[in-house]
């Protein structure tokens, strides 16, 4: 379960974000900024849409060890006006090619069963 937090702040606040105290004294690592690519994917009914899933493929393109793809597979979110909680799973890929098997190794049974059917008719579909 992924719990995100979403805040909007200005652009002229930004750097007062990056030095408060309690951002620099926990940091692990210097920010940095990436360049990524998403692709969405869905049958043309959107039945992944219509039973509260998406399939994102992501590229990062300017890590240091190079193209870097990650699928991701989310369920619909409980929310409220910022905080938002729902399923994800993601797993490494070789190309931009979603494989949905590589992520239902992950989710439970009974949330396999809902989706199944839909992910099944996605990767047919993406081989015509």
């Amino acid at each position: 379960m992924e719990t995100e937090l979403k805040l909007k702040i200005d652009a002229i606040d930004r750097s007062r974000i990056y030095e408060h105290p309690l951002l620099v004294d926990n940091a692990r690592a210097v920010p940095s900024e990436h360049q990524l690519v998403d692709t969405y994917y869905d049958t043309k009914k959107l039945d992944l849409w219509r039973h509260g899933v998406t399939l994102r493929v992501r590229e990062d393109g300017l890590s240091e060890e190079g193209s870097i793809r990650t699928q991701t597979v989310k369920t619909a979110s409980v929310s409220s006006a910022s905080l938002h909680q729902r399923g994800e799973w993601e797993s490494a890929l070789s190309s931009a090619v979603p494989q949905p098997s590589e992520i239902a190794r992950q989710i439970k049974v009974e949330r396999i069963r809902s989706v199944s059917m839909t992910l099944k008719h996605l990767v047919e579909s993406a081989r015509v």
